[in-house]
C-alpha cells in the first residue's frame, strides 16, 4: 500500500478534464478579466493534450494501484469536455461507482439525465449568489437563472447535488442565509467555503477573506445549530439545522484538513499532484512502468502539506477546483 508516515494514503481522485471555463469567477481567474468584457471573460490557458482514451487508460493504472473509491470531474469547466459521457462509462466499468462531477451548472439542465445515464452519482453546483447582480459580479456572467434551472433538471435526473457557495467579504456574505434557506428548500446540502490562497488571491485575500466563525454568525443570527462529528477525509465540518443535516463548510484556514487528506488530482496533461499547493507535476502516462507509477505516486503524497494548506500562485482553473 502506497502511504505516508501519518498513515495517509489516495482514495479519491480529482481529474481535471478541460483548463477551458465559461465563467470567470473572481476568486479563480486573474484580475486582468475585465467584468463585461464577453470576448475575453474565459481565455483558454492551454488546449488538453489528454484524449479521453489517454485519461481512462491513466485511471485504470491508478485504480489497480490505489484501489480508488471514488473519481470527481473537476475542470475549468468539465461539462465543456466533448466525450465527458463516455469517460464517466468507461469509468463506472472499473467498478468505482461512486462518480461525482464539480461543475458552475451553466451547461448542465440539458446533460443532466444523460450524465446519470452514463454513471454519474453525484454533482457539486457552484452558486455564489441569488441576487441577480451580486451572481454576475461574483462569475463575471450573467447566468443565474441557467443555473437554478440546471440544479432543478439535476435533481430530475436523479443526481445528489450538493451546491458550493464562496464566501466573498463585501461581495456576498448577505446572499449566506438566503443560499441556506434556498438549499433547505430543496432539501440540498450547502457547502460554504472560506477564501483559499491561490491564483491571484495567493498573497492578496485578506480583505476578501470571510472566516468560519463569521459564517456561523450570518447563519446563528437566525437559527439554532447543531454541530455533526467529523467524517474521515471531509473537507467540510457540517451542521443540523432542525435536527437535519443542513450545511458544511469548507474552512481551509478556520479548520484545516491536511492531516487525513486521501486526494489524488490528475490534471489534462497527465500530470498527478498530491496537494494544490504543490508546484512540481509529476508526469504519468499509460506506458509509464509499474515501478515508475509506485515511486511517482509515493512522490506526490510526499507533497502532501503536514497540517496547513499553503496555496500558491497558480489560479485553480488550471488545476481543478
Amino acid at each position: 500500500m502506497i502511504t505516508d508516515a501519518t498513515g495517509r494514503i489516495f482514495k479519491k481522485l480529482r481529474i481535471s478534464l478541460t483548463h477551458e471555463c465559461n465563467y470567470a469567477c473572481v476568486y479563480c481567474v486573474d484580475n486582468s478579466i475585465k467584468s463585461g468584457d464577453s470576448k475575453n471573460i474565459t481565455p483558454s490557458i492551454l488546449k488538453p493534450l489528454l484524449t479521453s482514451s489517454d485519461i481512462i487508460s491513466i485511471v485504470k493504472r491508478l485504480h489497480t494501484n490505489l484501489n480508488l473509491n471514488a473519481i470527481r470531474l473537476t475542470g475549468g469547466e468539465p461539462l465543456l469536455h466533448p466525450r465527458i459521457n463516455t469517460i464517466i462509462s468507461d469509468i463506472k466499468e472499473m467498478g468505482i461507482a461512486n462518480i461525482g462531477m464539480t461543475t458552475n451548472g451553466h451547461l448542465l439542465s440539458a446533460k443532466a439525465q444523460s450524465l446519470y445515464d452514463s454513471g454519474l452519482e453525484s454533482v457539486n453546483i457552484s452558486l455564489d449568489a441569488l441576487n441577480p447582480e451580486t451572481f454576475v459580479s461574483m462569475s463575471l456572467h450573467n447566468g443565474l437563472s441557467t443555473v437554478l434551472k440546471a440544479i432543478d433538471a439535476a435533481l430530475s435526473a436523479s443526481l445528489k447535488v450538493k451546491i458550493n457557495t464562496v464566501v466573498v467579504s463585501g461581495k456576498n456574505d448577505q446572499e449566506i442565509v438566503p443560499l441556506l434557506e434556498y438549499a433547505i428548500n430543496k432539501n440540498i446540502i450547502i457547502r460554504f467555503l472560506e477564501l483559499m490562497p491561490m491564483g491571484p488571491l495567493h498573497k492578496n485575500r485578506k480583505e476578501m477573506f470571510f472566516s468560519k466563525d463569521q459564517i456561523l454568525a450570518n447563519i446563528q443570527a437566525k437559527y439554532s445549530i447543531e454541530a455533526l462529528s467529523d467524517e474521515p477525509g471531509s473537507t467540510a465540518d457540517y451542521w443540523n439545522i432542525n435536527g437535519k443535516k443542513a450545511f458544511g463548510i469548507i474552512a481551509n484556514d478556520s479548520s484545516p484538513f491536511c492531516s487525513d487528506c486521501n486526494r489524488l488530482r490528475l490534471d489534462s496533461y497527465g500530470n498527478i499532484y498530491g496537494c494544490l499547493s504543490s508546484l512540481i507535476p509529476i508526469s504519468i502516462n499509460k506506458e509509464i512502468p509499474e515501478p515508475n507509477l509506485n515511486s511517482a505516486l509515493q512522490l506526490a503524497l510526499s507533497h502532501k502539506q503536514t497540517t496547513h494548506f499553503m496555496g500558491n500562485d497558480r489560479t485553480m482553473q488550471s488545476i481543478g477546483g
